[in-house]
């Protein structure tokens, strides 16, 4: 009698564990894309803010022979982006390479960039004249759940 309440607690047991993973792994995964959904939306504003003024802001640098913007700040996620024409590159932040970081084509898709992973969001501005790239490092995206744990005190 002792052997079958033993046998019942353990497989009781093996399958709760059993379940508990499975549930932690979908719940890591479905977590995983709401963050990637998080930071792609986070590329698409800051896309649309930078076509918002490309026209005013490209003849002013252009005029003045300015094609690399520096953005800094310590607390501020590495963001590159470039700005395209029919000619060439016109503006790039000092984080971009001087080549496109990717395709012409509208959306997002992932590039290497001085030998890291980056999402990159390729768009065009409502008259087709003017490409913006914009990208960030996809390790932001990986430390993002290190950053959030709360730590215990005196750790």
């Amino acid at each position: 009698m002792n052997s079958l309440r033993l046998r019942l607690i353990l497989l009781l047991s093996i399958g709760l564990g059993a379940a508990w993973a499975v549930a932690a792994w979908f719940s890591h995964v479905e977590a995983r894309q709401e963050v990637d959904k998080l930071f792609d939306a986070q590329l698409a504003q800051s896309a649309q803010v930078l076509l918002g003024t490309t026209r005013h802001e490209l003849h002013e640098r252009i005029e003045h022979g300015d094609d690399v913007l520096s953005v800094s700040h310590e607390y501020e996620q590495k963001l590159a982006f470039q700005i395209w024409d029919e000619n060439g590159l016109l503006v790039r932040s000092a984080a971009a390479p001087a080549t496109a970081l990717g395709s012409s084509a509208p959306g997002y898709s992932e590039a290497i960039v001085d030998g890291q992973p980056w999402r990159v969001l390729t768009r065009w501005d409502a008259r087709q004249e003017f490409m913006i790239q914009v990208a960030e490092p996809l390790a932001g995206r990986e430390r993002l759940p290190h950053r959030a744990r709360p730590r215990r005190p005196g750790w």
